[in-house]
């Protein structure tokens, strides 16, 4: 059985006004839906405190995309915040002890746990753990800002991994558009992070146009 095809809004947000409109704009249009996380070290940027996002009330399944330097210490605030699938990057971690650390820490507060690896990081940061993932994010930009341009040499890493792991599913994350999206399926990614193409105009109409282009492509 091949791994569901599924266009996933990301929700970048440094104030709480953005936040709850861009939530509502997509609630029911997607079966996920992803909250970027920075913290002003792990990259420049830096959105708005966990401890505030609780206030938005919403029945989407949501995953946190970590972009911070101690993914370890953010995984009970996010487990209470409703978080279904938790994402650290392999480069927030010191070794390998850490990264085995975490990935059982994320399982004992119920949450799916998925590793996300940088453009320029080495796949082979990472390959040890995917025998034990269901779920794993390439950046397919530079993590912190929206609006970036695609990079291509990213796709190698979705090819090797859907050549090795027939089941898992590859989410890409950063500059996928209409242009980019079929060159990341055709790689294998499933999973595809869309920010800027969904919020610029109307989401709904470019959530299906994304879908229509999903499923038109076997």
């Amino acid at each position: 059985m091949k791994p569901k095809k599924l266009i996933i809004p990301a929700v970048l947000s440094t104030d709480i006004d953005d936040y709850k409109m861009k939530l509502a704009k997509v609630e029911g249009l997607a079966d996920k839906v992803q909250i970027d996380v920075m913290d002003g070290r792990f990259v420049e940027n830096k959105t708005i405190p966990l401890d505030k996002l609780g206030i938005v009330k919403t029945k989407t399944y949501l995953e946190f995309h970590m972009m911070v330097d101690a993914p370890w210490a953010y995984i009970p605030a996010v487990a209470a915040l409703g978080g279904k699938t938790y994402i650290f990057h392999i480069e927030a971690c010191h070794n390998e002890k850490n990264v085995h650390d975490i990935l059982e820490r994320i399982i004992q507060y119920k949450m799916q746990p998925s590793i996300a690896i940088n453009p320029e990081t080495p796949l082979k940061a990472i390959l040890p753990y995917l025998s034990q993932l269901e779920h794993v994010l390439i950046m397919t930009v530079h993590p912190g800002k929206m609006g970036q341009k695609f990079i291509s040499n990213a796709l190698q890493k979705v090819r090797a991994i859907r050549k090795k792991y027939s089941n898992i599913n590859i989410e890409v994350d950063g500059g996928i558009n209409a242009e980019t999206l079929p060159k990341v399926l055709k790689a294998g990614a499933n999973y595809f992070v869309m920010g800027s193409a969904i919020y610029t105009g109307d989401a709904k109409q470019n959530i299906s146009h994304y879908k229509k282009i999903l499923n038109f492509r076997k």
